[in-house]
């Protein structure tokens, strides 16, 4: 069930380039994302829940190094209210890529864009794929003609079921600058 769900991602990415005379836009570029993690009461390195991301921005914010932050690519596809994005983070020291794939609805606005989004977030050693959580993301872009700055922030859990409020779900901030093909 995993592998094919990774295979029916792949197909998709796949199918981007053919899709794009078709949609409204392909858009690709660099992001640098943000997990903070904090220590529990046993000593053991657990995600930041998005609760504490939401009321504790300022601090998270000033707490921010460039060694904290995850350097990858992010592609979207957009056309007509619908968006299709990637986010991709690539381990050379593991040989594996993790990333987070959402579908969703976006509105263009003009020179402001608003998404939001569900999928999964997955890992690859590109013989094998695994689901490691299910996420819902939300962005806000500044569109500058083919330029788009995006700034995000998702929730992620490998229960969904488990979820009562927004200290049950881990917390990820990020930014993006995408060049509009």
């Amino acid at each position: 069930m995993k592998k094919r769900i990774v295979i029916i991602m792949i197909a998709v990415m796949l199918a981007i380039p053919a899709a794009v005379f078709a949609g409204d836009g392909l858009s690709i570029g660099a992001t640098a994302m943000l997990m903070p993690m904090q220590y529990d009461e046993y000593n053991d390195l657990v995600p930041v829940s998005l609760g504490d991301i939401i009321d504790n921005a300022d601090l998270i914010a000033e707490q921010i190094t460039a060694e904290d932050l995850m350097y990858g690519a992010e592609l979207r596809l957009d056309f007509s209210l619908f968006q299709i994005s990637n986010l991709a983070f690539y381990d050379s020291d593991l040989g594996v890529l993790m990333g987070m794939a959402d579908a969703g609805l976006y509105l263009d606005l003009g020179i402001i864009g608003l998404g939001a989004g569900v999928g999964a977030n997955y890992l690859t050693d590109f013989t094998d794929g695994v689901i490691l959580a299910y996420n819902a993301k939300v962005n806000a872009d500044l569109i500058l003609g083919p330029f788009i700055l995006s700034s995000y922030v998702m929730g992620y859990t490998d229960d969904p079921e488990a979820v009562v409020d927004e200290n049950d779900i881990g917390g990820i901030v990020g930014v993006s600058a995408l060049f509009q093909l």
